[in-house]
């Protein structure tokens, strides 16, 4: 699945970058936001992508009518 695979890229990278924030305290940065926003974003494309899926496959059933 294509869009699993980008979505795993990203996760990485934001990973990588959030590990750097260990030594910082203080107030929410503005890059901090656009992370959090970036992951609920790739969350709910992931979900979206799933449901769609699952939907699919749902309606290839034979339900015997």
């Amino acid at each position: 699945m294509p869009e699993f695979d980008t979505l795993r890229a990203c996760l990485t990278v934001l990973v990588a970058h959030l590990r750097g924030w260990r030594d910082q305290e203080g107030s929410i940065t503005l890059e901090q936001i656009l992370i959090t926003t970036t992951l609920v974003g790739a969350a709910l494309v992931a979900g979206v992508a799933i449901m769609s899926r699952v939907n699919d496959a749902a309606k290839a059933i034979p339900t015997g009518q």
